[in-house]
């Protein structure tokens, strides 16, 4: 599915961590059947994420994986601190 953040996503952990976590790409896929645009690596895994457009869409999401068996989290994004984004100049 071509998400227009995919290019921003890339974990070079994804690759490994689907041989390294078994059952890591049923849970893929079960996100995917739920809704998911873009399932990408947390880290260095085995968490798996997705961004959604709004709350409502992302409790949907959260409620059908809860019925698949699945734990999940909805959580919100936040802005980075100037302090903590390299490069950012001061004023």
């Amino acid at each position: 599915r071509g998400a227009p953040y995919r290019h921003l996503l890339y974990n070079a952990f994804e690759p490994v961590a689907f041989d390294v976590f078994p059952g890591l790409d049923r849970v893929m896929r079960d996100m995917e059947d739920c809704g998911a645009k873009q399932v990408s690596l947390s880290g260095s895994g085995p968490a798996l994420f997705t961004l959604v457009d709004g709350a409502d869409e992302g409790r949907r999401m959260r409620d059908r994986l809860v019925q698949y068996g699945r734990r999940a989290f909805l959580v919100e994004t936040v802005s980075a601190s100037p302090h903590l984004t390299l490069g950012a100049q001061e004023n």
